[in-house]
């Protein structure tokens, strides 16, 4: 329907003026971006993934979801380690954890959001971190994450390289924020290539094995409000940096570090 909306200021002479507009009011016919669930007691046969009849697989979800989706994983411990392959999300496909804990997520493709979860590795996976970006998955937003007691030589997060060192083939327009890292096996946040990847509000307690927190290349990237502690070399013999670019063909330049 039709209504009308009327605004009245009045200014401390006391004066006053009202301004009346129509505004038509329509009810949209379906809602387009489903929200799915996944539950310990849910079944990916049978299941249709609603509340009432959850799927039982974080990856069934991942299999089934498109653009705008959001996908509910309820409380407990899911063993797989979730690959997110499906290039459908012209808007951003969520998963968002409520007490669940996964080994992790591999995100292989754009516009994604992984937030929520706790993430421990504890199914092996070729990818070297529960947290992983491929190089074409651009705007892949890592946020309110736990990630711990990673295995020596396996990352906090990561975002794969090519083998073209331009940022501009690498993963764009990340971010990691907000998350919680203790006892990672080896470098807390890598970006092996790209450009303007935000990392804010992480913090990190110990890492065992040639722990560096940040390695940052590319180009753009903004580094603001990390906090770190006992940062270590483990048995390696190394040395743990809080920023550190390797050696050899690697390169970053215009990083912003904050605080």
């Amino acid at each position: 329907g039709t209504y009308a909306v009327s605004l009245t200021t009045i200014n401390s002479s006391g004066a006053s003026n009202t301004t009346t507009r129509a505004y038509s009011v329509g009810v949209q016919s379906s809602f387009t971006n489903d929200i799915f669930h996944v539950a310990t007691n849910g079944n990916d046969t049978t299941g249709s993934g609603t509340l009432a009849s959850p799927w039982l697989t974080i990856a069934k979800a991942a299999s089934v979801v498109t653009s705008g989706d959001y996908v509910a994983v309820h409380s407990g411990y899911y063993p797989e380690f979730v690959d997110v392959s499906r290039d459908v999300a012209t808007n951003r496909i969520q998963f968002i954890g409520y007490g669940a804990r996964a080994s992790g997520f591999k995100v292989r493709v754009s516009n994604h959001t992984v937030r929520g979860f706790e993430l421990d590795y504890s199914v092996a996976d070729a990818a070297n971190s529960p947290q992983y970006t491929y190089q074409a998955a651009d705007n892949v937003y890592w946020v309110d994450n736990y990630v711990h007691d990673t295995p020596d030589g396996i990352r906090g997060v990561y975002v794969a390289a090519t083998g073209d060192p331009s940022p501009t083939n690498g993963a764009l327009n990340g971010r990691v924020d907000n998350c919680r890292f203790k006892n990672i096996g080896y470098i807390v946040v890598e970006i092996s290539n790209g450009s303007n990847w935000v990392v804010r509000a992480n913090q990190v307690n110990h890492t065992t094995s040639e722990g560096d927190f940040l390695r940052p290349m590319g180009s753009n990237h903004w580094i603001q409000d990390n906090w770190c502690s006992d940062l270590n070399n483990g048995s390696t013999g190394g040395h743990a940096d809080f920023f550190q670019i390797p050696l050899g063909s690697f390169w970053c330049r215009d990083i912003v570090v904050e605080r």
